[in-house]
């Protein structure tokens, strides 16, 4: 588990939270880990996709999105059945609950997944 440093919050902020994300770590306190690791490939891509049903609370006061999860379950699908192999892609979760419900599925296709935690 990471916590995301600041600036990798800010595009999920502005375009599917309205500024309403809140992260516990200040820029100052957070390295980015561009500088620590040389990573092999100079171009990581990321896919962002703006999912319009709102998320639900669960018992542990954590969110989950169902839709969320079914897109994310059926890109990963499409990456793997276009010859992506599984070391190239990784599943990064704001939510503890969304994390918990995509465990059984990152593992059985044996892709990489993490929690960026979010407050």
């Amino acid at each position: 588990m990471f916590r995301a440093h600041p600036t990798l919050n800010e595009q999920p902020k502005k375009c599917f939270y309205i500024e309403s994300l809140i992260g516990g770590n200040k820029e100052r306190d957070r390295c980015l880990l561009l500088d620590i690791i040389r990573f092999p490939r100079h171009r990581t891509l990321f896919a962002f996709v703006d999912v319009e049903e709102s998320s639900v609370n669960s018992a542990s006061h954590s969110h989950s999105n169902v839709a969320e999860i079914r897109v994310c379950r059926t890109l990963v699908g499409f990456l793997l059945n276009a010859g992506i192999g599984t070391e190239s892609i990784f599943i990064i979760t704001f939510y503890k609950e969304q994390h918990r419900q995509l465990e059984e599925y990152a593992r059985s296709v044996g892709v990489g997944l993490s929690i960026a935690e979010a407050t």
